[in-house]
């Protein structure tokens, strides 16, 4: 889903080999460099396809939220991504989905979740839909590495399974007074801590 990777210049080559015959070999060499990580990207049915071949199967919803202007999330793709650990670890354990901020489904999971900064990594419960972990907004001066991501992504395996019955919200009594309390409570808490029915 994302819209490719920076040019020459934007990727720090200064674009010096454009016009020259090596300059087509260079952009694909850039492109092969910074491509969205098709080998383990689900691609069919955009977020609700990825979350119920997550919830089917079993495995956690990755979600990665890119902008094309920022270059932290190109090198995510690069760097991380791509590694091979992280690769095994997210095929093992994950449904992988990537999407670009501005698309449509992008938009909407920005709002829905509240996000404000990109890149964006998430982790849902695909039963659910509720965000259990999220990191964002990272600079390549200080940037999330394949090791990193590894060990966030081994420690959360190893801290939820899915022989634990999804965290239930928290209803008061039934009722009129409890259908009021209840809207109350919901207009107080995040959307991304509701579940889809509270929503």
């Amino acid at each position: 889903a994302g819209e490719g990777p920076p040019s020459a210049a934007a990727a720090g080559d200064g674009g010096a080999d454009a016009g020259m015959p090596g300059g087509r070999r260079r952009d694909t060499t850039l492109w092969e460099m910074f491509a969205p990580p098709l080998h383990i990207m689900h691609q069919a049915g955009g977020f609700r396809g990825a979350r119920a071949v997550a919830k089917d199967s079993r495995r956690w919803l990755l979600v990665n939220l890119q902008s094309d202007s920022d270059f932290a999330c190109h090198a995510l793709n690069r760097d991380v991504w791509k590694d091979e650990l992280v690769t095994s670890l997210v095929q093992e354990g994950f449904v992988f989905w990537q999407e670009m901020n501005l698309s449509q489904e992008g938009t909407t999971y920005v709002e829905r979740y509240g996000i404000q900064t990109f890149p964006h990594i998430g982790i849902l419960d695909p039963r659910t839909a509720r965000l259990m972990w999220s990191r964002e907004g990272w600079t390549q001066e200080n940037p999330m590495t394949a090791q990193q991501f590894a060990e966030i992504a081994a420690d959360f395996c190893s801290a939820h399974s899915f022989d634990r019955p999804p965290a239930a919200p928290r209803h008061p009594p039934s009722g009129t007074a409890g259908e009021a309390a209840r809207a109350v409570n919901r207009s107080k808490r995040p959307i991304h801590e509701l579940s889809e029915e509270e929503q």
